[in-house]
């Protein structure tokens, strides 16, 4: 992880400027009730054109869907301090690789996450925004990312980069140790070998073999998680969509931040330690070339061990994995 104060020169500086110029553009959120359809497939287009420090600022930038991700916003009590807390210059951005083979990038500035996408991912979030709002107004303690904005920036001469902008799940957490779990044991683990390499998330097997489970206070709580968890990857399921993980934060119980402020669930667990969780890399689409790597896949290892397996068959072994350490 390496933390960075940007010029006019960074991706995210242009990113800045049109949020920027997106919001100047708009009027007060609309409630849920008066979106349309026309917003969720509305593309605000627009370029930039403008000197800073004397460095000149030109590019093209498209916000998806702006009326929707405005009420996503204040669904989740972030609409005020979204801009503010973007440009504050006293935080710095810090960049780091995603945990899965991807090598996604991520940057993070306070509660909010930047992640680098595919159009492919953008496309599916654009695809079933209508669907994963109502969802999220239906069952408000989701454990579903919080998607905050979608984004692309066009410069001359360059390829064009896609943006998410979500909530960053571990925000004033204190945390002594992180997991990506994704139910699967195949590979699923992070050798030390360098340094600097006991800061990346740990993995299924590293999970098994440091923390043995979640060990919940009461079974009625344990059911709760559970439960929530079998909704919302029931909805990612319906969409198509696979690969993604349960993040697990670990750390002491005192001190803990206001986990309103966090938007993820939290527990204590009955050995007294403070357990931080919700899903995320949620959109993966089941595409053919998904299908092809299942195929493959099952020519070197037993079905259910691979990563790229049909949505309802990883469901199954993501919640057979989750039943099986949550206790």
């Amino acid at each position: 992880m390496e933390e960075a104060y940007i010029t006019e020169t960074h991706i995210l500086f242009l990113l800045e400027r049109g949020i920027a110029m997106s919001l100047k553009h708009r009027g007060p959120p609309p409630t849920f009730e008066q979106l349309c359809e026309d917003d969720y497939n509305e593309k605000q287009i627009f370029c930039v054109n403008e000197m800073s420090n004397n460095v000149s600022v030109n590019f093209e930038f498209v916000s998806y869907s702006p009326r929707v991700f405005d009420e996503l916003r204040c669904l989740n009590d972030v609409n005020d301090e979204f801009y503010p807390g973007l440009t504050d210059d006293k935080i710095p951005y810090i960049e780091f690789a995603s945990p899965g083979k991807s090598g996604a990038v991520f940057y993070r500035k306070g509660p909010y996450l930047f992640k680098i996408v595919l159009d492919a991912e953008l496309n599916k979030l654009t695809s079933i925004l209508k669907n994963y709002s109502e969802y999220l107004h239906k069952y408000p303690f989701s454990m579903l990312p919080h998607y905050y904005g979608a984004y692309t920036i066009k410069v001359a001469g360059t390829k064009l980069t896609n943006f998410v902008v979500t909530n960053y799940l571990f925000y004033k957490a204190q945390l002594s140790r992180i997991y990506d779990l994704k139910g699967s044991l195949v590979g699923r683990h992070v050798p030390i070998k360098y340094p600097g390499n006991e800061r990346e998330a740990l993995r299924d097997c590293d999970f098994l073999r440091e923390e043995g489970g979640i060990h919940t206070e009461d079974p009625k709580h344990r059911e709760t998680v559970l439960n929530m968890i079998r909704m919302d990857t029931k909805f990612l399921m319906n969409h198509n969509l696979m690969d993604y993980s349960l993040a697990v934060g670990i750390g002491p119980p005192s001190g803990a931040p206001d986990t309103d402020d966090m938007k993820c669930w939290s527990f204590v667990d009955c050995v007294g330690e403070r357990y931080y969780i919700g899903l995320v890399d949620c959109l993966t689409d089941y595409t053919a070339a998904k299908k092809g790597e299942t195929f493959w896949n099952a020519m070197r290892f037993k079905k259910h061990t691979s990563l790229a397996l049909p949505p309802v068959d990883y469901r199954t072994r993501f919640i057979t994995f989750l039943r099986g350490i949550i206790r």
